[in-house]
């Protein structure tokens, strides 16, 4: 089960760290989630909902219609790990203790050994039917073919 809910974790991670510029609002906006967010903390909350926020603006603001598509499907990922962790009683803070749970003794409070496992079910059809890496290597592709070198 922890290997599974890394696999999220990681979902989580790739979208917060996704690279891509090209026009000036795009780039702008994508230094500006870099300063705000750094190395995404899964348990951080507030750090969860502002990539939630700037995976919108950068979908908004995408220099091309693969790219867009790219963080669209982040932001389709962002919201079934959101659908998953309700389905389970839990919340994104109950991610980290979850993923660091090595028993049902570790287990977050109110979520039962059933429900965490159905989670990690829900988690592993995710990594599985998602086409994340693909996004992710259309938007790493474009940022290093099309932007300024930091």
């Amino acid at each position: 089960m922890k290997t599974t809910l890394k696999l999220g974790a990681v979902t989580l991670v790739t979208a917060a760290s996704l690279a891509a510029c090209g026009s000036a609002d795009y780039c702008d906006t994508y230094k500006k989630a870099q300063e705000d967010v750094g190395d995404f903390d899964v348990s951080d909350v507030d750090n969860y909902e502002k990539i939630q926020d700037y995976i919108g603006q950068l979908r908004d603001a995408a220099p091309n219609d693969d790219v867009e598509q790219a963080w669209k499907t982040a932001d389709e990922t962002f919201s079934k790990i959101n659908t998953n962790l309700e389905e389970a009683g839990m919340s994104f803070s109950d991610l980290k203790k979850l993923t660091d749970a090595e028993g049902p003794e570790d287990l977050p409070d109110g979520v039962s050994k059933k429900d965490a496992l159905k989670f990690a079910q829900n988690m592993r059809d995710l990594r599985k039917n998602s086409n994340m890496d693909e996004a992710k290597k259309t938007i790493d592709d474009y940022a290093e073919n099309n932007c300024e070198a930091e």
